[in-house]
């Protein structure tokens, strides 16, 4: 189960980033670095592959380059396209499939296995051809202080340059930084098993991945310690930072996502609705950016008593959900939590969502299939809470009770309860128009004509049903008499007619 804290993070508010990882096996992860606003939005996207046991990644920002060393060969991946390419080079270049490395100035900097040199390598205007390979500490007075067997390498946007790796000759693991200018080491850590691969985020956060257990931490930069993990299920062989700051409405390409919503990916731009809203919006057209769709109010979940809530998010309703004649109006998405309970309790969790929804209906997966979620013997199911005026404003709620490792539990381990739910609603027939629901179908009444229509949004219809116009008939009749003529005239609402005689 891919999970993650409640741990915040330091940093703008409005600024997401990602970190790239390559796993063991070849498959290049981006991992989107949540911001404040929307801080439980971690995800992990395939975006290439490349030969088994990658490593030595960096990232150059300017043209959206990934560099990484696979078959004891520098490669290049361009953000957007999947192509893992082979980099020309100008010359032999030392890297190798255990190097460390990041990117900093323009260069691809990395460290051999073995060695206690640091590498700086310099490429053509475009990023894709390598032109030199120096190695930056032949002739300092201060070089890597120690020979590491293994570890990685990460830049800080002010140049310092931060290590951990295992030191050959003692086996410790060891975490400092080196200045670049004064070429000084500073040890800041020994015994630093959890900082294995290295990247900084936009702001500066340093991140540390460990590959046997996936875990992801941020990292104390005076002390090298990390608090709890951010993110489980990334294990990678090594990581690469992008330094550029995607604010929640827009990027360094000036793409302006719509109200409520923020850029979720640039490769490719797609815009998701922020906390408490939900929606879907397509991307028309690219330069200048033009999105159809909207993000309306939705809930937000608050745990019982015993329970710890540590993410929840929305999604577009999958192409399984019910569909059809009958089916209630579900507005607002998937609502998927992931929570923390005593094991095998009875959990409780409140759903909260503005009155003028009026959700009245909690459908749930049960097995392979969403289903009304009604209360049953064990005690599982839902309530909803009193709602006499809908347009009146305010919350309401929804209580809704799942046994760990029961009914409505989708996760088999104990004390873990992952669950996808969605609120809806059922809408009775309007006036002067009569059915079960506006969803099953509504017919006006006698005497009454129109048409009963089933929305996504408040109120969840559209039409209704006005009263059947009647005729009506009115005759004139003028007579005038002399002694030679006489007029009749007869009007009505069928055109006028005139004889004379």
């Amino acid at each position: 189960t891919t999970t993650t804290t409640t741990t915040t993070l330091p940093g703008s508010t409005d600024c997401s980033s990602f970190l790239y990882g390559a796993s063991p096996n070849g498959t290049i992860y981006a991992l989107h670095l949540p911001s404040l606003l929307v801080p439980w939005d971690w995800r992990s996207t395939a975006i290439g592959s490349c030969p088994p046991s990658p490593n030595a990644l960096a990232f150059n920002p300017a043209p959206r380059i990934l560099y990484l060393v696979a078959a004891a060969q520098l490669h290049y991946l361009l953000i957007g396209t999947g192509m893992v390419t082979a980099v020309p080079t100008a010359g032999n270049i030392a890297v190798t499939a255990a190097s460390s490395a990041s990117f900093y100035d323009g260069r691809y900097w990395y460290a051999p296995p073995s060695t206690a040199s640091l590498h700086a390598v310099s490429f053509s205007g475009d990023g894709l051809t390598v032109l030199q390979d120096i190695e930056y500490t032949a002739a300092l007075a201060n070089p890597l202080p120690w020979t590491f067997t293994y570890g990685d390498i990460a830049f800080r946007s002010d140049g310092s340059l931060y290590i951990a790796g295992v030191v050959e000759s003692t086996g410790i693991h060891v975490f400092g930084s080196y200045n670049l200018s004064s070429t000084q080491f500073t040890l800041i850590r020994d015994h630093a098993a959890e900082l294995n691969q290295l990247a900084f985020g936009p702001t500066d956060i340093l991140y540390s991945d460990v590959l046997t257990t996936g875990r992801l931490y941020s990292v104390d930069l005076t002390t090298g310690s990390v608090g709890n993990y951010l993110f489980s299920g990334f294990g990678m062989n090594d990581l690469a930072s992008d330094p550029v700051c995607y604010n929640t409405s827009a990027d360094y390409r000036g793409i302006v996502c719509p109200a409520n919503s923020y850029l979720y990916t640039v490769e490719p731009v797609l815009c998701r609705c922020q906390d408490g809203y939900s929606g879907d919006i397509t991307t028309v057209s690219e330069a200048p950016y033009v999105f159809t769709g909207s993000c309306a109010p939705i809930v937000s979940v608050v745990a019982g008593d015993s329970e710890t809530l540590y993410v929840w998010r929305t999604d577009p309703l999958p192409s399984d959900f019910p569909s059809g004649p009958g089916t209630p109006v579900f507005p607002g998405g998937i609502l998927s939590f992931n929570a923390s309970v005593p094991p095998l309790s009875l959990a409780r969790f409140i759903l909260l969502f503005p009155c003028s929804l009026g959700y009245n209906i909690l459908y749930k997966k049960v097995g392979a299939a969403y289903v009304d979620f009604t209360t049953e013997g064990d005690g599982t199911g839902y309530v909803v809470g009193s709602n006499p005026n809908p347009r009146a404003g305010g919350t309401c709620n929804v209580t809704l009770f799942i046994q760990d490792n029961g009914r409505g539990d989708s996760d088999l381990t104990a004390g873990i309860i992952l669950d996808p739910v969605s609120l809806g609603v059922t809408v009775p027939c309007p006036d002067h128009s009569t059915g079960p629901n506006v969803e099953t179908g509504c017919v006006c009444d006698s005497g009454y004509t129109g048409f009963i229509l089933s929305e996504t949004t408040f109120p969840y219809y559209s039409g209704e049903c006005l009263p059947v116009a009647t005729s009506t008939t009115t005759t004139t009749s003028t007579t005038t008499s002399t002694s030679t003529s006489s007029t009749t005239t007869s009007t009505t609402e069928a055109p006028t007619t005139t004889t004379t005689t």
